[in-house]
C-alpha cells in the first residue's frame, strides 16, 4: 500500500529558477496532481527529492543547466585541485549548496502540504539517494572547498591541540593549517 518515487530536481526545474510541479509547462510534471492521485487510490508514498537521485538519471538527476553553468566550481577535486572523472560535486560548495537550498525551498512546501499528519499522502521523505557513490565508484575523496577546513575543525574538537595529533599520529606539525588530508584512493 506504498510506492516510493523519486522526485527528480532536472525534471522539475529544466531551466534555472523555473519550478513545475503542477504539469503547467508539461502535464507529466504534475507532482502535485500525482500524490493526490496515489492517495486517492489508498497509497501512501515515500518521496525522494534528491538533489541527488540517481536511479539510472542522467547527471544523476542534477539539472543540465547546472552542471553546463557550474561544473568547473562545484566539481569533486584530488589534492592537486584537479577535477575528478565522476559525477560528483563538492557537497560543500557554496553554489552548490545555494543551488540545492533553492531547489527545496520550492520543493518541500509541496512535500509538507501532502504529508500523512496534515492529510496527505507522504509518509516519508528521502533526501539524497547514494549521496557518497560518486567518490566510491572514482576511488576518490573530494578534496574541494571546504573539506580541508572541516577536515581540521573536526580534529581541533576531538584532539584539541596539534600536540595531540603530534603525539599519536608520530609527526612534527607547527599547526592545524600544516595537516595534509588523506592521499588520495584511500
Amino acid at each position: 500500500n506504498t510506492i516510493s518515487a523519486y522526485v527528480p530536481w532536472a525534471w522539475h526545474e529544466a531551466n534555472e529558477g523555473e519550478f513545475d510541479f503542477d504539469g503547467t509547462t508539461c502535464p507529466e510534471k504534475d507532482l502535485n496532481g500525482w500524490l493526490q492521485l496515489c492517495q486517492s487510490h489508498g497509497l501512501k508514498c515515500i518521496v525522494k527529492p534528491g538533489p541527488f537521485i540517481l536511479a539510472e538519471f542522467r547527471g544523476a538527476g542534477l539539472p543540465d543547466w547546472f552542471m553546463e553553468k557550474y561544473e568547473d566550481k562545484v566539481k569533486m577535486r584530488n589534492r592537486k585541485g584537479e577535477k575528478v572523472m565522476s559525477d560528483g560535486v563538492n557537497l560543500f560548495n557554496p553554489i552548490y549548496l545555494e543551488k540545492v537550498g533553492l531547489w527545496y525551498d520550492n520543493i518541500m512546501p509541496l512535500i509538507s502540504s501532502l504529508q500523512l499528519s496534515k492529510g496527505g499522502p507522504i509518509i516519508m521523505i528521502q533526501l539524497c539517494n547514494e549521496i557518497g557513490v560518486f567518490s566510491w565508484l572514482a576511488h576518490q575523496a573530494d578534496y574541494g572547498v571546504g573539506v580541508k577546513d572541516r577536515f581540521i575543525s573536526y580534529l581541533k574538537t576531538k584532539y584539541g591541540s596539534i600536540q595531540e595529533i603530534n603525539k599519536l599520529w608520530n609527526q612534527n606539525y607547527n599547526d592545524f593549517t600544516d595537516l595534509e588530508l588523506p592521499p588520495d584512493g584511500h
